[in-house]
């Protein structure tokens, strides 16, 4: 069977308008506003998952397209005119697979709120595929316009997010009850969109294991190192962590490395000062460790410093956290 042109029906001179294309949604919203048409806004359908939605809903809540249309709804005060979804995440993110909605919001959030592409250089720098990607297809003669014009763009989107945010959360957010927990409302509390995804898992981590590390050694400590590491394991085990002993080998020029703990993106080093060790024995440690370890892999250094050979954990801290990005020092006892 022959596939059928589309493109045969038309004119080759033909030619497709997008009157919309340098308009956020918000911007488009606002068309509504502006010609007094907000009654009709109910009745447009941008979800890309309009079917096998329940009851007489077209949204399903939790694309990127609903997230977006919200936003933008509340940033142009239009929410009580828009359309009804299926799920709302303002008060109860859905337990989807993975946590896809969990994800898209905080992507949504992280990307509006880009600290690092604060000029037209900046974001193609910080995304030079996806810029390249669109820059060649967008209208005008001059590179240097056309990156303006997508920058501008992206601003403008950024800033709509966040006041949509601001105005979903001024509506529903009630001082007088605790902040749910699986809520859009507690990722805009918590301000983990300014997080990279690697801090925020080991926040994770640390809140496990600041309270279990001095609980599980209080009476007796560990024999060495091998035997610390195989209790943080058992620790991060019993809270469903997907770390496993032993990550498979990393190649680092000709060199291997294999790292005590390990998940994808993140591995963990742990470090045991005995009475006797000093600090500086960990510092030689961890200053190796993160020469070895490739770029673009978070590293998370586990000390266990039961006899306080630390003397100062900040600037300790401070010393290896500023050579490298995504790179985390935890002092536990």
């Amino acid at each position: 069977m022959k596939t059928l042109n589309f493109l045969c029906f038309f004119d080759r001179d033909f030619d497709i308008l997008t009157p919309y294309c340098l308009k956020t949604k918000e911007d488009v919203l606002s068309i509504f506003k502006k010609y007094d048409e907000k009654a009709i806004l109910s009745s447009s359908v941008s979800c890309s998952s309009t079917r096998n939605q329940p009851g007489n809903t077209d949204h399903c809540g939790c694309c990127s397209q609903c997230i977006d249309r919200r936003l933008a709804a509340y940033a142009t005060g239009l929410d009580e005119y828009d359309a009804l979804y299926a799920k709302d995440f303002i008060t109860k993110i859905p337990d989807d697979d993975n946590n896809e909605t969990r994800q898209r919001l905080y992507y949504t959030l992280r990307l509006a709120s880009a600290e690092k592409a604060k000029s037209a250089m900046d974001l193609y720098t910080n995304y030079p595929d996806e810029m390249t990607d669109v820059v060649n297809y967008w209208p005008g003669d001059n590179l240097d316009d056309r990156l303006a014009e997508i920058y501008l763009l992206f601003a403008r989107f950024g800033d709509s997010v966040l006041r949509g945010a601001q105005a979903m959360r001024a509506k529903h957010d009630d001082l007088s009850i605790p902040t749910p927990d699986n809520s859009f409302l507690s990722i805009l509390s918590s301000r983990d969109y300014l997080k990279t995804p690697t801090r925020i898992r080991v926040d994770e981590i640390n809140k496990i294991l600041i309270t279990s590390i001095p609980q599980v050694f209080h009476k007796e400590k560990p024999k060495n190192e091998n035997d610390f590491n195989d209790k943080i394991k058992a620790l991060l085990a019993a809270a469903r962590s997907s770390f496993t002993r032993e990550y498979p080998v990393l190649k680092f020029g000709i060199t291997s490395y294999k790292a005590d703990l390990g998940e994808e993106g993140l591995i963990i080093e742990s470090k045991y000062l005995r009475d006797k060790v000093t600090s500086s024995v960990a510092t030689e440690g961890i200053a190796a460790d993160i020469t070895k370890v490739p770029a673009g892999v978070g590293l998370l250094f586990v000390v266990y410093d039961p006899a306080r050979n630390i003397k100062d954990d900040d600037a300790f801290i401070d010393g290896f956290e500023q050579k490298r990005q995504d790179c985390f020092v935890r002092v536990y006892r």
